[in-house]
């Protein structure tokens, strides 16, 4: 993304490590990983379209290449915006805050509390 360019494998390899994710995070983080995933597979389809991958000049000047680079200008702006949303989702199921993970000074209160 650093270059707005993207590559089929690098989309399915984040697709592949991504899906490991359902064993640690719940559904809204594999969720995410799935729009991430189809964003990422649309992105690289109108890339394709631009500059293909097997050295044909792509989309002739023009209307539908305009159209295109509009696309692909609009999605890429949606990945950046998705860097802050996704580090809040993340900060959200990992962070360790004492409403995630109680201190064990609160459970020793809870566990006093009940006796």
């Amino acid at each position: 993304m650093r270059d707005g360019k993207l590559h089929h494998n690098r989309v399915i390899q984040f697709y592949a490590e991504a899906g490991e994710g359902e064993f640690l995070f719940d559904a809204e983080v594999v969720e995410k990983a799935d729009e991430l995933y189809k964003q990422g597979i649309q992105l690289w389809y109108l890339y394709n379209q631009l500059y293909p991958f097997d050295g044909s000049p792509g989309l002739p000047v023009g209307d539908e290449r305009s159209r295109i680079a509009h696309e692909e200008s609009e999605l890429l702006e949606w990945f950046t915006n998705q860097i802050s949303t996704t580090r809040e989702l993340f900060r959200k199921q990992i962070s360790i805050q004492e409403r995630r993970v109680p201190s064990l000074v609160k459970l020793k209160e809870l566990k006093s509390k009940k006796v």
